[in-house]
């Protein structure tokens, strides 16, 4: 009987330590980006794109590159402020980006990803010259 009572004690604690470990885990953490404002603006270098992104997310976001139309621009402090970004939960960020290309004239439209650390894209498609924005 001392047996018994001595396992389903242990069964008792093991079960415990596993559901409590379980719920530390706290799988439930997600990010999740907004661009919530987009402005374009014409420089002698070709354009740039200026971001306000905001963290809805439960969790911080860091960003680290971003695509521009399939190109990724990663660590270069001349064309965005974005690389290694950490923007932390419930705050807003301020990313810019400048499309130095010559080939993007004004109306052409520029496909903008936002690629983070979870390896989740957020997109904005702008129309260059104009302040026309979208996200996807």
């Amino acid at each position: 009987m001392k047996q018994l009572v001595t396992w389903l004690v242990i069964c008792l604690f093991l079960s415990v330590g596993l559901w409590v470990g379980l719920f530390s885990l706290n799988k439930n953490k997600f990010e999740s980006l907004e661009i919530k404002e987009a402005k374009v603006e014409a420089t002698e270098e070709g354009w740039l794109v200026n971001m306000t992104i905001r963290n809805f997310g439960t969790m911080d976001s860091v960003i680290s590159y971003v695509d521009l139309n399939g190109t990724k621009v990663i660590g270069d402090a001349e064309l965005t402020n974005a690389y290694g970004l950490a923007i932390p939960v419930t705050r807003e960020a301020e990313v810019w980006v400048k499309v130095t290309d010559r080939t993007y004239l004004r109306g052409t439209t520029a496909e903008i990803a936002i690629v983070t650390r979870e390896e989740n894209r957020y997109i904005l498609l702008v129309v260059l010259g104009s302040e026309i924005w979208y996200t996807i």
